[in-house]
């Protein structure tokens, strides 16, 4: 089965990884790690919905010193969660967020 969007996405594929290449960084998994995307603690792998198992570029065991950034902290600055096991950093310990500068964060 074949759909008509795939031929789309193997070509954004193509181009970012290209790119990327042209930039001198490497899609492989040994590259993720040296950039640091292994991290941070697997979001989808705390809630067991993680489906891309090795290929994954994030941590996959619990460390709470890795853990992803609360989303709750992240949009409104705090958490109503007692045992909330994310990170609460303080927006001045936080680096400022490169897409932010550019106008196009989300938070």
């Amino acid at each position: 089965v074949n759909f008509d969007f795939e031929s789309a996405i193997d070509t954004k594929d193509a181009l970012r990884r290209a790119s990327l290449k042209a930039d001198g960084v490497s899609g492989t998994p040994e590259h993720a790690a040296a950039r640091g995307r292994r991290s941070i603690v697997c979001r989808h792998w705390l809630r067991n919905l993680c489906m891309k198992g090795d290929k994954c570029d994030f941590l996959h065991q619990f460390d709470p010193d890795k853990m992803p950034e609360c989303t709750f902290w992240l949009k409104y600055g705090k958490c109503s969660d007692p045992d909330c096991t994310f990170r609460h950093v303080a927006d001045n310990e936080r680096p400022e967020c490169q897409r932010y500068r550019l106008g196009f964060c989300r938070y």
